[in-house]
């Protein structure tokens, strides 16, 4: 995360807001048929926030991390429904 946040566009936005909330995810979906998490690339995006926060903690303020989970992979394609709905309208 820190490679694509430069230092430069915390600065930016810094000027702009007076705290900030970053977002993380604790499970989605990968794959149409995905069975199971794979808990390494999630743990990789949290450290990787912390890492981010902390290198830039003197230039912004944090309040915090919240964490998302992606529940079907067809709504992370744009929008593209490929799997059938568990839900129906009556």
């Amino acid at each position: 995360m820190e490679n694509r946040l430069d230092q430069s566009m915390w600065k930016k936005y810094s000027s702009l807001f007076k705290n900030f909330w970053v977002g993380s995810a604790f499970k989605g979906a990968n794959k149409p048929n995905s069975m199971v998490v794979n808990e390494s690339l999630y743990l990789l995006n949290h450290f990787s926030w912390v890492d981010t926060m902390d290198s830039v903690n003197k230039l912004v303020s944090f309040k915090g991390i919240f964490l998302t989970g992606w529940q079907r992979y067809d709504v992370i394609l744009n929008y593209k429904y490929f799997s059938i709905y568990n839900e129906t309208k009556l």
